[in-house]
């Protein structure tokens, strides 16, 4: 596996928080809707609380289906630019 650099991390972190925060919603809200969008899509999910919160600091990344789950969430396009932004960083950090 390998190891992703900090300040990448650090920039999807804060999105992901900043994000559900300006949303008003919990960490287990967020990841209930990240897992009932990807049952509607047949993808089998085990995201939780934690799986949240090892994002919003920085310890580890979603993969590319959450990324674009959040996209879709995003209802400003500001936010959209910034998930936009997230999913080019993950993109270039999966493909090496």
């Amino acid at each position: 596996m390998r190891k992703i650099p900090a300040e990448k991390r650090g920039l999807i972190a804060s999105i992901i928080r900043d994000y559900r925060i300006d949303r008003g919603i919990t960490q287990e809200a967020l990841a209930r809707e990240i897992k009932g969008e990807l049952a509607d899509r047949h993808v089998y999910s085990s995201y939780n609380r934690t799986s949240v919160n090892i994002w919003e600091k920085g310890r580890a990344i979603p993969d590319l289906r959450i990324v674009s789950v959040l996209a879709e969430f995003a209802k400003s396009e500001s936010i959209k630019a910034l998930f936009t932004k997230v999913q080019s960083v993950a993109e270039s950090l999966y493909e090496k």
